[in-house]
């Protein structure tokens, strides 16, 4: 079909004129689109009849004809072919038609001439070779004539010559046949006219419609325009939101990376700051000395706190923040969570009392990292707001099962200031305080509610608060946990003595690679408190060759350090054991979280992670772990 466009009607293109000139088009398009197959078939028909002629019939006569026909094909061919690659302003052009009904006539008058030269009446054979020919090319006429004119053409010199042929031969005879001949010249003219006739109509019907479906055509191509127009915003859009979310992406990278970094350190100073602090505490000072020693103590403590809040917040925030799921005493747990926070609370004179229900299991499975921090922070914010001679009680209480897992609430109450009820609903969102106030006179950032929200929810549970102006808060959460194995829990239960603890440490030789000067002094200081013989070097490099010449029990090996650092010595150290047979204990020494540091140092060939500021208690508990086996009388084996 033509396209819309030149439908048109224009100054001397009358509506009957312009159908017959678009049904012409179309139906040159049309034909033309089959006449290979047609001229295919004349071909292969040409070719047979030669073959039948050849014997009986001049072989010179049937090669000129059949070098004819042949050539007419050709060119009929070629024209079909131009045709599929012409331009549509040349397909419509009258001359084409003309071309066209050429060709066909040279193909028509091929046939008549072999029709008129070889057809006898005294040769049935040959005569039912041409018939079947002719058959062939008044068949094949549809197909390889686009036009009356072609059709007439084609069919009225393959056709006519026959009949004459045949009113020479014999008048009387050959009448029937003849007229046969006519009659179906007549009915494959007329066929195919009516056939063009209908495709007329079908064309007319299509310009009748037309004219009332221009208006929707035109406002589907206008809607078509909007929509693409709403398309090319929107990615547009999402485009531009592509670039911003990379870019939000890489700033929280770049921010993920940057208080990682900070963190490190800050951690490195303040080792040594609260490390000192409490060597200090311990030696023999006056009381406005001892009491210089807690504050900066204090005061790193509370830097430490803020720092872990800002790098928790961050790996929430980037959903980089996994639970570690391991055995652990909830009873051991909650009284050292409870005894870190006596100081403050005697310095208050606040009652500070901790109960645990009978029916709670002690041996339980989760992230007791998670736990006490979230208990730590409740029970610290619990004493901030409450006032000198109140009272902060912590309980935890079995409130329901999750299958084989027992659902554990802990809740601190306290006699504090409270919460208007208006703002209990924000407590929970990061940098929230209760009044603008509150911040200025008790401190604190707003993070520490936030962030035990989320690790809450992390953890599976949820997390409350009630509370009554004047009257003080409860604040509750509770948590899924699993039971350990009862062989597990029996083998928790097994502990040292004091005196067994000391003399499993008592002369170890400690290797310590760390190259900050404080630390350094640090750490001597609190393995010497350990009984502990502690050899010191400056990096990995150093840590190495130390190694080579010397025997030790155990090795702390800070990560980072010039020359080489620790994942690098590990390394060299773990390859000259495979030509000793001896494998050395090393732990790392890092102010990286241990959740991010742990895995890495284990893969790396280390046996534990210490974290800055370093803890006594952990401290100990790792000398303990990696300590010699002594007989009973505490001498080395």
């Amino acid at each position: 079909m033509s396209s819309p466009a030149n439908q048109g009607t224009s100054p001397g293109n009358p509506p009957e004129r312009r159908n017959v000139e678009i049904f012409r088009a179309d139906e040159m398009a049309l034909i033309q689109s089959v006449s290979a197959y047609g001229l295919i078939a004349n071909a292969a028909a040409a070719i047979l009849v030669s073959f039948a002629l050849w014997r009986t019939a001049g072989a010179m006569h049937v090669l000129i004809w059949l070098a004819c026909m042949l050539s007419a094909i050709a060119f009929r061919y070629l024209l079909h072919r131009a045709y599929g690659r012409a331009q549509d302003s040349f397909k419509e052009d009258s001359n084409w038609g003309g071309i066209v009904a050429g060709s066909n006539f040279l193909i028509g008058c091929a046939w008549g001439w072999i029709a008129f030269a070889f057809f006898s009446a005294y040769n049935p054979p040959h005569n039912i070779a041409l018939l079947a020919a002719l058959a062939v090319a008044a068949v094949s006429a549809q197909t390889i004539s686009p036009s009356r004119e072609s059709l007439t053409a084609l069919l009225g010199p393959a056709l006519l010559p026959l009949m004459v042929r045949l009113m020479v031969i014999d008048p009387v005879g050959f009448a029937a046949p003849a007229l046969l001949i006519f009659a179906l010249l007549l009915t494959v003219w007329f066929s195919l006219n009516r056939y063009r006739a209908r495709l007329a109509a079908s064309i007319e019907h299509f310009e009748r419609r037309s004219a009332s479906d221009a208006a929707m055509i035109r406002g589907a191509e206008t809607a078509n325009r909007l929509f693409a127009q709403v398309v090319t915003e929107r990615e547009r859009a999402e485009a531009e939101l592509k670039v911003a979310k990379q870019a939000a992406d890489d700033a929280n990278q770049a921010k993920g990376e940057f208080l990682a970094y900070t963190s490190h350190e800050i951690r490195t100073p303040l080792n040594a700051i609260i490390g000192f602090s409490d060597v200090l505490m311990t030696s023999p000072l006056n009381s406005t000395q001892h009491d210089y020693s807690r504050r900066i103590k204090n005061a790193g403590t509370r830097l430490l706190t803020l720092i872990n809040d800002l790098l928790d917040l961050s790996k929430i925030e980037a959903g980089k923040l996994n639970i570690e799921y391991a055995d652990f005493e909830l009873r051991q747990t909650l009284d050292e969570v409870v005894q870190e926070q006596a100081v403050k609370a005697r310095e208050k004179q606040i009652t500070l009392e901790l109960t645990i229900d009978d029916d709670v299991p002690d041996a339980l499975i989760g992230d007791s990292l998670r736990l006490r921090q979230i208990v730590l922070n409740l029970i610290g914010n619990a004493i901030k707001f409450t006032p000198t001679q109140g009272k902060v009680t912590t309980r935890a209480q079995v409130v329901g099962h999750e299958g084989d897992r027992p659902r554990v609430r802990f809740s601190v109450t306290d006699t504090g200031i409270g919460i208007p009820a208006d703002k209990v609903g924000a407590l929970f969102e990061r940098y929230a305080q209760a009044d603008a106030s509150t911040a200025r006179k008790y401190g604190g950032t707003g993070l520490g509610l936030s962030i035990c929200k989320s690790l809450v929810e992390l953890m599976e549970g949820n997390i409350g608060v009630t509370s009554e102006v004047g009257q003080g808060s409860v604040f509750s959460f509770e948590l899924p946990f699993k039971v350990q194995a009862a062989a597990a829990k029996m083998a928790s239960d097994v502990k040292s003595t004091p005196a067994q603890a000391a003399a499993d440490v008592q002369g170890m030789r400690v290797l310590v690679a760390e190259d900050n000067e404080h630390n350094q002094l640090l750490i001597e200081l609190l393995l010497k408190k350990q009984g502990v013989e502690p050899v010191m070097v400056n990096n990995g490099a150093e840590a190495v060759e130390n190694l080579r010449q010397n025997s030790y029990d155990l090795i702390f090996m800070d990560l980072e350090m010039p020359v080489m650092g620790g994942f690098e010595a590990v390394a060299a150290i773990r390859e000259d054991e495979k030509k000793t047979g001896k494998r050395m204990s090393i732990v790392a020494l890092s102010a990286h979280p241990p959740e991010e540091q742990r895995e890495p140092c284990i893969a790396a060939g280390m046996d534990d992670f210490l974290m800055k500021p370093i803890d006594v208690k952990a401290l100990h508990t790792l000398l303990r772990r990696f300590a010699p086996v002594r007989a009973v009388s505490g001498q080395a084996t």
